[in-house]
């Protein structure tokens, strides 16, 4: 069995069982619409056809990348900046901490383009912050800057 299938029937099963796992938790009765189960039968639902469809339809051989300082450099000052940010999640809230997490990563990768940068950053932090909170009625924190 190649490594790829392997891989992607690993994923699957896995998949499945948390698919499995996360039907047999509570429904709210006071709300339908939105409850513990749904993000978590949401996310296995997901990984269920992205591991048929890596099955199904397998990608194509990619050469692995030659790891230099550089690269290494950047791959350490990343995990850094997402150190920093689940310290100060709590502190200063999630919708100003994603924000700028977005916007360091941003300029990290390159991104040069500061209205891009900022209207993206923007939409990332206030979207999740609004599917998260309305749509599947989960906690984030919300410090001094929201």
């Amino acid at each position: 069995m190649k490594k790829q299938k392997f891989i992607g029937f690993s994923v699957l099963l896995l998949s499945l069982i948390f698919l499995f796992m996360s039907a047999a938790l509570p429904i709210d009765s006071r709300n339908f619409n939105s409850s513990p189960r749904t993000l978590p039968l949401l996310v296995s639902a997901v990984m269920v056809i992205f591991s048929a469809g890596h099955l199904l339809f397998p990608s194509f051989s990619i050469e692995p990348a030659t790891i230099n300082k550089k690269v290494m450099f950047r791959v350490l000052i990343f995990l850094s900046v997402i150190l920093a940010y689940t310290l100060i999640i709590e502190k200063i809230g999630y919708v100003a901490s994603t924000f700028a997490l977005a916007m360091l990563s941003s300029m990290m990768m390159g991104i040069r383009g500061y209205k891009q940068t900022l209207c993206f950053s923007l939409i990332l932090s206030l979207g999740t912050w609004l599917l998260f909170t309305k749509a599947f009625s989960a906690y984030l924190p919300s410090g001094t800057l929201f």
